[in-house]
């Protein structure tokens, strides 16, 4: 039987310890690469949500001057360009988020009310924020339900 010298069984821990830090080293960049990653994805998620909401903030904002004066053309066109950003913010995240269709469910009928709100107001003015002003107190608590699910499922991602 071969007897081994020193410096052959050095050799072995050596190489063997280089191999365990190549793959500590592997592990860490991977878990770097990881974080950054969920870190990107979370930043967008947020940005996505306060884009909804000031959205859904200036619809309310443009329907309640509506109110107040129903030929008012700039807070209808706010109105308008508001809910096109919302369509804008809800295929974004459907098409960033996919993993996540309850989500963009939530962000889907928070612009299904929003646009049952405005298309009436955009045929017939006055009909549509009289349909607004009988049933405000309806509209609002579900937006807020809407708006507090929005959020409790972003803050759960």
């Amino acid at each position: 039987m071969k007897k081994s010298t020193i410096r052959r069984r050095l050799n072995t821990v050596l190489a063997t310890l280089a191999v365990l830090l190549l793959f500590g080293i592997t592990l860490v960049w991977w878990a770097q690469k990881t974080h950054r990653e969920t870190v990107h994805r979370t930043a967008e998620l947020f940005k996505i949500k306060d884009r909804v909401l000031v959205d859904s903030i200036q619809v309310n904002d443009a329907l309640q001057s509506l109110l107040l004066d129903s030929k008012n053309e700039a807070e209808r066109k706010k109105a308008r360009d508001a809910e096109e950003d919302l369509s804008v913010a809800i295929a974004a995240l459907q098409s960033a988020f996919e993993d996540r269709p309850t989500l963009a469910a939530t962000v889907s009928e928070l612009h299904s009310l929003h646009r049952q709100i405005l298309e009436p107001s955009e045929s017939d003015a006055s009909g549509g924020l009289a349909y607004y002003r009988k049933n405000y107190m309806d509209i609002q608590s579900r937006r807020e339900k809407l708006l507090s699910r929005l959020n409790d499922e972003v803050d759960g991602a």
